[in-house]
């Protein structure tokens, strides 16, 4: 049943989202390379890069601030962060703290597949989308294995009867 509560929950849900876009627009609009660590680690991979661009063999790939990772982070926040979400507030930090950093190690993995696969095919937009369905993958199994399965699994065990059983 649909209730007025659930409105206001979805309701802030989509306030959070907003919010955490415009921010995130704003700061990926400003001059701040946020994509100089994705391209530090591709050219330490042995990938030469010049101004953040990387000529493949198949294609050219420019790494810029949307390649940083920040939307998919955006995301998981405003998930993390919304009312939607009824987890613990000990629970809600760990999973910011440690699943904005996966996010992060994930997303600096992904750009630097696609760089290294990109001498092996011409195919470079279909793996920056296959890239995509990882991190919203990832996005869900965090939010879903460290947040809400186990959030529901305490529920269950505290709402057990506290009835202790003599076996003979």
């Amino acid at each position: 049943m649909v209730t007025n509560k659930n409105y206001k929950k979805i309701f802030a849900f989509a306030i959070i989202i907003a919010i955490a876009l415009v921010i995130i627009s704003f700061l990926l609009s400003t001059n701040i390379n946020f994509a100089k660590p994705v391209v530090y680690a591709i050219n330490a991979f042995g990938f030469e890069t010049k101004d953040n661009i990387y000529f493949g063999e198949f294609g050219t790939i420019e790494i810029n601030n949307f390649c940083s990772g920040f939307y998919s982070i955006v995301v998981f926040l405003a998930i993390t962060l919304s009312p939607i979400t009824q987890v613990n507030k000990r629970r809600r930090i760990y999973l910011v703290i440690f699943g904005s950093l996966f996010l992060y190690l994930l997303n600096f993995s992904r750009t630097i597949v696609i760089v290294a696969l990109s001498n092996h095919t011409t195919q470079i937009n279909l793996l920056h989308e296959a890239g995509w369905f990882v991190m919203s993958i990832a996005i869900f199994l965090i939010w879903y294995i460290w947040g809400w399965e186990k959030e529901r699994k305490k529920e269950l065990i505290n709402s057990l009867p506290n009835t202790v059983v003599h076996l003979n």
